[in-house]
């Protein structure tokens, strides 16, 4: 005969499906004290909000499940509770605790008052004896013939007398339920019906397949498991004299499992689509040895979350997930087993890869052979199924079936002198989930042994609800290249040969860093030369902390050396793990402004023809842009070409300017290439010659000056002409001119012929002055009564020891913004009764002025730069000013060949004009 040792009876037990759940690490604790209710949110980035708003750990009630639970910690931190079977059942839309306890229902079937899963026992008759429902599938086992009213005690009815001598039990377990068969004494074992059990299966939306132990398992449609039952086997009731910690599920401990020393035999087991044959062991039952009631459990289920046991007393038998509780070490109290018991618990999704603060796994000791302290070890183990056994699953080492020792610590609990209603212990298994969860291990696997497997003293049970709860942490996001920039000077994340050149030794570094828990992070920025390694930084570090999933710049400013290229890199930490590093981005700082392009003399340059400039650029130029007349970069240079057109639409002095850029944005010097437009011609020319009346009108035009006051017309200078060689060879010609005295005011007589003082223009006049300090004014244009577009004269004539004079001219122009008028003038000496040629002109592109005596430039100025001269409004006016409605500034002395031109007069121009004929 083949004694197998202690362990429990099981029914069909559902197989359930692995969630991640969250929670604090158990402390050693009596369960007698009760844990405060944390508060609850849905998912579990919401959860890790409430939680770091109250600063306290929040449930996310979206993830939890009959055995598994979420919970985010305040600090961002999550912790997963797992259990090896069902703790809490769904009840009108919350979760409450298990409660097993039986009741009749309307339907007349028994159920648990809150279970995890959907059973059904029969109240008695015909229907059947257990009903187990899963996902769609459903599993019923029924009893051949009618069945009696149950006793319900607790969670378990018992059938009384099924068959003479023998009772049904059927247990409601959290993962499911158990059954069975007690036979009462040896006349009952006779009995035909005992030596063949036979009990129907009634599958819906499912089959069986079989499993290695001689179990069976339920396969939906979907070809998923759902419910799984190993061996069966049967005990007796030999063991009532060992020692035994508390029990419960029914009217008899051993309704539950085999007490320590009960015989134990395996029961030949068929199971077919629609029945399940049971052989018990004929010998057992005959054997005097053998003492009675004897306990026949024709099912043995299992959950997803399964356990096993193994017993070196019985090397090759089977124990696989058995419930209520179970021993772990040696004892020899009649008949000796040496025991381990396993554990498996799913990895939740959310835990793989992760970082693993710290996982305890909390175990509830039932009995210990005596109170004082014994060690029990935590192993990490290797997978186990429902074929492990002593033989197969005993060997220790780093690739065996007990792999790493993980803790060891000291227990003494279900006796009457030592917490006698059992105690949990923590085991912390910190190292055992990290290497699961490093490994993205669908599964976990631990165990329980005795220290001293040889001392008997150190016999302990356990329950086979064993609790896992693993607080981890996600490890911050790796900032990604896309959401990594400069944003002063902006630019993206590039390497290699398009890295961006920068003008700005101090760019702004921008990283977005994201964290799944939303943590507030960290962001740790590295700047490296990039002739350097990676390994040591040779700028500097620099951080900053703020809420996740945004951008993120270093507190300090780098400051990076001209004409050098350096990368960067970022990672992120949440204060516990930092991220991987970014990948890195490149970039080359220039703050040297290019060398300045050059514009090509594009030759002639006539008015209204279109001319095109070549520029030149510099070897770093990536950009570059050109203007006419405007000292400011306006139009961009076409890069293919390098070359732009314009078409001269005024004459005289202009200037085109032109920028290069390099790749950084740095802006060279400007080169400026000034151009003359020929063509300037004469708008009004007044020879006075007319030599009597009151009316001197102009060459060009019908625009005469309408004469009045004091004024006489006298012999011009060109009114003899002899040559140098011979003073006897004169010829005689017409040319006439005006003597005007003070008070004598010659004006045109229409507004709308006056110069375009908004354009390039130019007046002159030869005059010849007399002595006087004050302002003269020869020739103006009033813009208003309170000033003129320009005016041209004298500052003052001053007669000199020598006998001559000193001539301070001025031409001059307001400035448009307001203010004093800008003058330009010079001293010149003249003698008595001596002609001078004086003459101004305006550049409009420059807002230049020119004083110009005898045809050679005297003295230049500008107005402030701005986008116009100040239009004149009125007629020309010869001879004085008149501003603020009164005539001012009169011009005494001689005047003649007055004269104004459209555009810039040149030098040539100029002094061809000064030396005209009559």
């Amino acid at each position: 005969m083949i004694a197998l040792p202690a362990t429990r009876a099981a029914g069909l037990v559902v197989a359930l499906a692995a969630v991640t759940a969250l929670g604090a690490s158990p402390t050693l604790a009596d369960t007698s004290a009760p844990s405060p209710t944390p508060p609850a949110h849905g998912n579990l980035a919401q959860a890790g909000l409430l939680a770091r708003s109250l600063g306290e750990r929040v449930e996310a009630t979206d993830l939890t499940t009959e055995s598994e639970q979420f919970f985010a910690n305040p600090d961002g931190t999550t912790t997963a509770e797992l259990h090896t079977q069902p703790v809490r059942a769904r009840s009108g839309g919350t979760w409450v605790d298990l409660d097993l306890t039986l009741k009749v229902g309307a339907d007349g079937l028994v159920r648990p008052r809150a279970g995890a899963l959907d059973v059904a026992f029969s109240g008695g008759g015909s229907a059947p004896l257990a009903t187990i429902r899963r996902n769609g599938t459903s599993s019923a086992l029924s009893w051949t013939g009618t069945l009696p009213t149950p006793i319900l005690v607790g969670p378990s009815a018992t059938y009384p007398e099924v068959l003479p001598g023998v009772d049904v039990v059927v247990t409601a377990v959290p993962d499911g339920y158990r059954e069975v068969v007690v036979v009462k004494d040896r006349k009952a074992a006779s009995n035909p019906a005992v030596r063949q059990l036979r009990l129907g299966l009634d599958i819906t939306h499912g089959r069986t397949a079989p499993m290695d132990d001689g179990g069976y398992t339920v396969v939906g449609d979907n070809g998923a498991e759902v419910f799984t039952s190993s061996r069966a086997t049967m005990w007796d009731s030999r063991g009532n004299a060992a020692p035994q910690g508390p029990r419960g599920g029914g009217q008899d401990g051993r309704a539950v499992g085999p007490l320590d020393n009960d015989h134990v035999r395996p029961v030949a087991q068929g199971v077919t689509a629609r029945a399940i044959a049971l052989t018990p062991d004929a010998s057992m039952l005959d054997s005097a040895d053998t003492v009675y009631p004897v306990y026949i459990d024709p099912t043995k289920s299992a959950a997803q979350y399964s356990r096993a046991m193994i017993d070196a007393a019985y090397p090759d038998q089977e124990y696989y997930n058995w419930s209520g509780d179970q021993g772990s070490g040696y004892q020899n109290f009649s008949g000796w087993s040496r025991k381990r018991l396993f554990f498996r618990f799913t990895t939740p999704s959310g835990v793989s890869k992760t970082h693993i603060l710290k996982a305890t796994m909390t175990a509830y000791e039932t009995y210990a052979s005596q109170c004082n302290s014994e060690t029990v070890e935590a192993w990490r183990t290797g997978a186990f199924s429902s074929s492990t056994n002593w033989t197969n699953g005993s060997s220790v080492s780093s690739t065996g079936d007990w792999q790493a020792k993980l803790t060891t610590i000291s227990t003494a609990a279900g006796r009457s002198d030592c917490y006698s209603a059992g105690r949990s212990y923590d085991f912390n298994v910190t190292t055992g989930v990290a290497t699961y969860a490093a490994a993205g291990a669908p599964a976990m696997y631990f165990g329980l042994k005795a220290t001293d497997e040889t001392d008997p003293l150190a016999w302990r049970r356990f329950r086979s609800d064993v609790k896992l709860s693993i607080e981890y942490n996600t490890k911050p996001s790796t900032p990604a290249a896309s959401g990594m920039k400069t944003t002063s000077p902006s630019t993206t994340c590039v390497t290699g040969s398009a890295r961006p050149v920068v003008n700005d030794p101090t760019p702004v570094l921008v990283a977005r860093l994201n964290d799944v828990d939303n943590d507030s992070v960290y962001g740790q920025f590295d700047v490296f030369d990039i002739t350097n390694t990676t390994s040591t930084p040779n700028i500097q570090k620099t951080s900053v902390t703020k809420t996740a999933n945004a951008d993120f710049s270093p507190s300090t400013a780098f400051t990076l050396t001209n004409l050098k290229t350096y990368k960067w890199r970022v990672r992120t930490w949440d204060g516990h793990d930092w991220s991987s590093y970014s990948p890195f981005c490149e970039l080359t700082i220039d703050t040297s402004a290019p060398t300045p392009p050059v514009i090509q003399d594009p030759g002639t340059i006539a008015m209204a023809t279109p001319v095109t400039f070549t520029v030149t650029l510099p070897t770093d130029a990536k950009s570059a842009k050109w203007s006419l007349n405007i000292d400011a970069p306006v139009t961009a240079l076409d890069m293919t070409t390098r070359q732009f057109t314009i078409t001269p639409s005024a004459t005289g002095p202009q200037v085109v300017r032109a920028w290069a850029y390099d790749a950084a944005g740095n802006v060279s010097p400007k080169d400026a290439f000034t151009f003359v437009v020929d063509g300037a011609k004469p708008a009004d020319r007044w020879a006075l010659n007319e030599g009597a009346g009151s009316t001197a009108d102009s060459k060009v035009r019908t625009n005469p000056f309408t004469l009045s006051g004091g004024f006489a017309w006298i012999v011009g200078e060109k009114d003899q002409v002899c040559t140098p060689e011979d003073p006897a060879d004169c010829v005689t010609v017409v040319d006439r001119a005006l003597d005007l005295s003070p008070g004598v005011v010659a004006t045109t007589g229409s507004a709308t012929t006056n110069v375009k003082t908004a354009n390039n223009f130019t007046v002159m006049a030869k005059v010849r002055p007399e002595a006087t300090t004050t302002r003269q004014v020869i020739l103006q244009e009033a813009a208003s009564t309170t000033a003129s577009a320009f005016y041209l004269g004298v500052n003052k004539v001053t007669a000199n020891s020598l006998g001559t004079f000193d001539v301070e001219w001025v031409f001059g122009m307001p400035n448009p913004s307001g203010g004093e008028k800008v003058l330009t003038w010079t001293e010149i000496n003249v003698q008595p009764g001596e002609w001078k040629h004086v003459a101004g002109r305006y550049e409009a592109a420059t807002h230049t002025l020119d004083l110009v005596v005898d045809g050679v430039e005297q003295a230049t100025g500008a107005l402030p730069a701005t986008t116009s001269s100040l239009a004149g409004t009125s007629a020309v006016q010869l001879g004085r000013v008149y501003l603020n409605g009164a005539a001012s500034a009169a011009w005494s002395g001689d005047v003649d060949e007055v004269v104004s031109l459209d555009g810039w007069g040149d030098d040539d121009l100029i002094y061809t004009y000064a030396s005209i004929e009559p």
